[in-house]
Formats: C-alpha cells, sequence, structure tokens
C-alpha cells in the first residue's frame, strides 16, 4: 500500500493528465489482475467440492462467472484505446466468394 499511497500525494502535488491517466490505468490493472488471480485460486478450490453437493456446486458456478467477468475487464483495460479509435477508422476488406475459389 505504500506505493499507492505515494502515487496518490504525487497526483495530489500536480502531475500533467496524461501521467495522473496513465498511473490511474496501471493501478486498476494491477488490481484487477489481483482479483483475478484471487478467483482463479477460489474456482481451484471449490472445484474439488463442485459435485459434492448443490450448495458447492453453486458457488462454484458463482465464482466461475465472476472469474470470467473480471477476465473480461482486464482485458479491456489493456486495450490501448488510441490504436481501438484508428482501427474503428480503418476500412476492412471485403471478402467476396469468388476469393475462396482461386482458379
Amino acid at each position: 500500500m505504500l506505493f499507492v499511497d505515494l502515487l496518490l500525494i504525487q497526483l495530489k502535488n500536480g502531475l500533467s493528465f496524461f501521467v495522473k491517466f496513465f498511473i490511474i490505468g496501471t493501478m486498476n490493472k494491477f488490481i484487477l489482475h489481483k482479483h483475478l488471480m484471487e478467483k482463479e485460486l477460489q474456482v481451484k478450490k471449490l472445484k474439488l467440492h463442485a459435485d459434492k453437493t448443490e450448495a458447492c456446486a453453486d458457488l462454484y458456478n458463482k465464482a466461475v462467472l465472476e472469474k470470467a467477468i473480471l477476465k473480461k475487464e482486464y482485458e479491456e483495460a489493456n486495450k490501448n484505446p488510441i490504436i481501438e479509435t484508428i482501427k474503428k477508422f480503418i476500412p476492412k476488406k471485403e471478402k467476396l466468394i469468388c476469393d475462396y475459389f482461386k482458379s
């Protein structure tokens, strides 16, 4: 937590917007990754007991869903918004049916 506290103090002291955005984004990625690893460990532990009772199976299913949500959020956090914006403007090459049958 000392590292996070130091970053927050630096943010209050007036770093530029882009540096703040980068630091906060990096912290969010780190926190998401930490939660994802914890959820994977929880899923592994619950998998051993999932077939014993209905309650364990429900907890296992809930943990798997939460893990999937965290994984999707982590992937979204790792995307570069500038590159994603550029990709929207680049035209995609359309494939015609004749492209599959070269003669």
